[in-house]
């Protein structure tokens, strides 16, 4: 009669393996790259001008130190020690499998936020090399009878609006 496996090592067999990182740089690099992203270098300087300047950098250095980065470091221990998903990570304690559905919608609002964000950049981009850019005259689709590109109608108590004020 053949010797019965433990179980342990049949539900290990069953399982697909799952890949690994070649090194701990490529590791840290993926680590830097997911953290600092679009987001942080082209809002961060707005938002710290808005919230109040150098003012603003001592409680979001705070809440980074003390809040942030342990939250990152949890999400990344906790993610490679499993190996598991965002969401089926959290079988340990059901409570939190909420948590996890968050986590994915929040990558998910956020890859569409940026997807909409480089469409833009690249529709502009593209229009900015024609031979004559869309919103330098008057005569297209969407301008409008106030549409003017010099002041004359300014002098005449008009609300008068340029051509790239009507195409932006």
């Amino acid at each position: 009669m053949p010797e019965v496996e433990n179980k342990a090592d049949i539900k290990e067999n069953d399982q697909q393996a799952r890949p690994e990182w070649g090194s701990k740089w490529e590791f840290m690099f993926t680590c830097v790259a997911y953290a600092v992203g679009l987001g942080n270098v082209w809002r961060f300087p707005y938002l710290a001008y808005k919230n109040g300047g150098g003012a603003f950098l001592i409680p979001y250095t705070v809440m980074l130190l003390f809040v942030g980065m342990p939250l990152f470091y949890m999400e990344i221990a906790f993610g490679q020690y499993a190996s598991l998903s965002p969401v089926s990570i959290w079988k340990c304690s059901p409570i939190f499998k909420g948590l996890g559905m968050a986590l994915v919608y929040i990558e998910g609002s956020i890859a569409l936020y940026y997807s909409v964000i480089i469409a833009y950049i690249m529709h502009f981009l593209f229009a900015s090399m024609r031979s004559e850019v869309p919103w330098a005259n008057c005569d297209n689709d969407w301008n409008t009878v106030n549409c003017s590109v010099n002041d004359s109608a300014a002098a005449e108590n008009q609300t008068v609006y340029t051509p790239s004020q009507e195409y932006f």
